[in-house]
């Protein structure tokens, strides 16, 4: 990715109710269980951290991100609602390892629109490089029918795909389904407008189809 991602999000000052409604199958997973401390891995505009930590006030929530520019914005404008912020590069295992996480420190560690911009091998990496800090792990991701390149260099993967890549890493049990109800209709109206659906696919894709993946890690030991 040769586009500074602070660029990409310097105009984004406000969370978006749309990228709320879009995303809340995986957010009311996080709030249906009373997680005490939360940390946002790629977390880019923090737009679902912010939304947890209003409605979840007594929970901890700590933001991490590679680009230390967009740590600064947000530590300028979010120090009353996040705990901690983090610089770090996911894929190095020391890096990581120098944050001084304890074991287990987190209940939760999640993130939404982060992983499909990894190969295979990064992508294990980050999964495995903070597992011994937190039990569960939750993945948001489009899926592979997902009709946009947002910015960067997603790779848009299947269940099968994804499915490969998770089983390889020990010690862990994992599900991966898809957002349903899924109401990303704005993106759904791309897709069928890009690719030319016809009007009863269209609908059945409107109603009942899904663009993106959930995947839930549990760490076995």
């Amino acid at each position: 990715m040769n586009k500074s991602w602070f660029n990409y999000y310097k105009n984004h000052n406000s969370v978006a109710l749309s990228n709320i409604l879009l995303h809340w199958p995986y957010l009311l997973n996080m709030l249906l269980i009373n997680h005490k401390k939360i940390l946002e891995i790629g977390c880019g505009p923090a737009d679902h951290s912010v939304f947890l930590s209003s409605v979840s006030p007594r929970t901890q929530i700590s933001l991490l991100d590679y680009d230390k520019n967009i740590i600064n914005s947000l530590r300028s404008r979010l120090s009353n609602k996040i705990s901690k912020f983090y610089v770090c590069d996911i894929t190095s295992k020391k890096n990581v390892d120098r944050l001084k996480f304890k074991k287990n420190e987190f209940d939760l560690i999640y993130s939404q629109g982060l992983m499909e911009h990894f190969d295979k091998k990064d992508f294990q990496t980050i999964i495995k490089n903070f597992l011994p800090y937190s039990k569960k792990v939750l993945i948001s991701i489009p899926a592979e029918n997902y009709p946009n390149r947002d910015f960067g260099n997603e790779l848009l993967r299947n269940k099968k795909k994804l499915t490969e890549i998770m089983k390889t890493i020990k010690n862990i049990k994992f599900k991966i389904y898809k957002y349903f109800p899924d109401i990303g209709v704005r993106t759904k109206i791309i897709k069928i407008r890009k690719e030319k659906i016809g009007f009863f696919n269209a609908i059945y894709l409107i109603l009942f189809g899904s663009l993106h993946y959930l995947i839930e890690v549990d760490r076995s030991n």
